[in-house]
């Protein structure tokens, strides 16, 4: 397996190619993948058919997978949250629905997890069904913010 690993951006994310991550990796391959995280904070695997539990699978080579709350009418407090505007049947859910409701907060900035007493260190997507046009999610380098604060400033946050 030849991984490659594709900077995508100037401070955040990369595009891996050469991994089919519903299949078993190795343990360098797995150790690359983890390298590359840290690195970019943000891997990009394109072209990827995987079913909920290869990707519980896979996020599972990361560490231990955090379960959604029992709350949440799409996680259930199972190991995923799917997103989605559809119901079950395949219609629209209203948006004045309790199901779109609970979903509006995802629209506003937020970093998934921060509110748990261990934050999340990752959150692991893949999109099933990607509209011709909207649907993104975007990311920030919280990196990239903190070098760019002013060191006056970044003493309040240090010390």
């Amino acid at each position: 397996m030849s991984i490659k690993i594709r900077k995508l951006g100037q401070h955040i994310g990369a595009c891996v190619e050469g991994v089919k991550i519903a299949q078993s990796l190795n343990p360098e391959a797995v150790q690359r993948l983890r390298d590359a995280f840290r690195e970019h904070c943000v891997l990009v695997f394109n072209d990827q058919v995987i079913s909920d539990e290869q990707q519980v699978a896979f996020t599972k080579k990361f560490g231990t997978v955090a379960l959604t709350l029992p709350s949440d009418p799409y996680g259930g407090g199972g190991p995923v949250n799917r997103i989605t505007n559809v119901d079950e049947q395949g219609q629209l859910i209203p948006a004045d629905d309790t199901r779109s409701l609970y979903q509006a907060g995802n629209m506003l900035w937020h970093s998934d997890g921060s509110f748990r007493a261990v934050p999340l260190q990752a959150s692991f997507l893949s999109a099933r069904v990607v509209p011709p046009s909207g649907g993104e999610t975007e990311f920030a380098s919280v990196r990239a913010a903190f070098a760019a604060y002013p060191n006056e400033k970044k003493r309040h946050w240090t010390t």
